[in-house]
C-alpha cells in the first residue's frame, strides 16, 4: 500500500502533466517535507524546492488497531478482546476483522469475514460496532469492507452504506450515534454516491467523496469530487478536478486548515493539497494502482 505523510501544510494548483513525469508544477515554497512511498521505496520532498530523493525501503503497511484483538480463523466460536477484555464472542462462518476504534475509545466497530473468502464479502458485509467495555452489538447496515468507508467525528459515526462492489453505485451517506444507534442521512439524494468520508479535526463535519451514482463497473469509471459536509446537513464543494479525473482519498491536516487528497486519472495517482480555497500540486505521481470496482486505497496522512 502507498503512504504519503505530509508535515506541515502543503498548497496547491491543478495541473494535468503525464503520470510518472517528474511534477514541479506549483512547488508551495514552504519550510517541511512530503513523504511517500512507491515500488517499494520511500521518498522524500521539500515543500521548499520540491526536490525529490530516496530515502530507504518503504515500512510495511499494518491495519492492526492498538490493544484488539480478534481469535478464530475457521467457521466457530469468534473472539474480540480490547486491551486483554473479551467484549464480544459469538458463533460464525467467519473470523470478526476489527475496522476502527471510535475516537473516545468506547467503541469498536468490525464485521464477519463470512467463510473466510474475498468473494463472499466483496458486495458488502454489516457493519457491526460493540462497546469496549463489552455488551451487546448493533447492527448499522450493509457497507464495504473499506476501513475508510466510516469515520468517528462528533461522537457520531459517519459512514456510507450500500450494497454492491461498484463504489459509485448507490452508497448514502449517514450518521448514526449511541446509545440506539439510529442512522440518519446527513445529504438525502438518492441519485448521489458517496465514499470515504473524514471528520474534520475540531470540528463537526467531514470530507467526503461524491458524484452522480452509476452502475458502471468500469474500475475507472470514477469522477469523485470532494465536498464538506457538516453534521447538521449543510454542505459546499471544495475542488473541481479536471476532466476525465477523479480527486480521492481526502486526508485532513492535524488542524483542520489543509486538506491532503489524490488525484487520480485511468489509475494513475497524484499527491495534492488543498489550502484557503487553492489547490497546488502535483507534489509527487505515485504510480499506478488498479483500485477495485472504483475504489482506491491510496494510504494518504499528515504527519504531524
Amino acid at each position: 500500500m502507498r503512504v504519503l505523510a505530509f508535515a506541515l501544510l502543503a498548497l496547491a494548483a491543478p495541473a494535468t502533466a503525464a503520470a510518472g513525469a517528474p511534477p514541479r508544477a506549483a512547488c508551495p515554497h514552504l519550510g517541511g517535507a512530503v513523504h511517500y512511498a512507491v515500488n517499494g521505496t520511500t521518498h522524500l520532498i521539500s515543500l521548499t524546492t520540491c526536490a525529490d530523493r530516496a530515502i530507504g525501503p518503504e515500512k510495511p503497511a499494518t491495519q492492526a488497531l492498538p490493544g484488539v484483538t480478534a481469535t478464530g480463523t475457521t467457521p466457530g466460536l469468534q473472539r474480540l478482546w480490547v486491551h486483554g477484555r473479551l467484549v464480544y464472542s459469538h458463533v460464525e462462518t467467519g473470523p470478526f476483522v476489527p475496522l476502527k476504534l471510535s475516537g473516545d475509545g468506547r467503541w469498536l466497530f468490525f464485521f464477519v469475514d463470512e467463510y473466510g473468502a474475498a468473494s463472499a464479502i466483496a458486495d458488502g458485509v454489516p457493519l457491526l460496532v460493540v462497546s469496549t467495555g463489552g455488551g451487546p452489538i448493533h447492527d448499522l447496515g450493509v457497507t464495504l469492507r473499506y476501513p475508510d468507508y466510516l469515520t468517528w467525528c462528533g461522537g457520531e459515526v459517519v459512514y456510507t452504506p450500500g450494497f454492491g462492489r461498484v463504489a459509485i453505485d448507490g452508497k448514502r451517506l449517514v450518521a448514526a450515534a449511541p446509545p440506539d444507534w439510529r442512522p440518519h442521512s446527513l445529504w438525502n439524494d438518492p441519485s448521489r454516491t458517496f465514499s470515504t468520508p473524514v471528520c474534520e479535526p475540531g470540528r463537526d463535519a467531514v470530507a467526503v467523496l461524491t458524484q452522480h451514482t452509476s452502475s458502471v463497473a468500469n474500475f475507472f469509471a470514477t469522477r469523485w469530487r470532494i465536498w464538506r459536509v457538516g453534521l447538521d446537513g449543510t454542505r459546499h464543494a471544495l475542488d473541481v478536478p479536471p476532466p476525465g479525473w477523479a480527486d480521492e482519498e481526502p486526508a485532513w491536516s492535524p488542524d483542520g486548515n489543509s486538506l491532503a487528497f489524490v488525484r487520480e486519472r485511468n489509475g494513475y495517482g497524484r499527491a495534492m493539497v488543498l489550502h484557503a480555497r487553492k489547490v497546488f500540486g502535483p507534489l509527487a505521481n505515485l504510480g499506478y494502482s488498479i483500485g477495485y470496482y472504483g475504489h482506491h486505497d491510496w494510504g494518504i496522512a499528515w504527519r504531524r
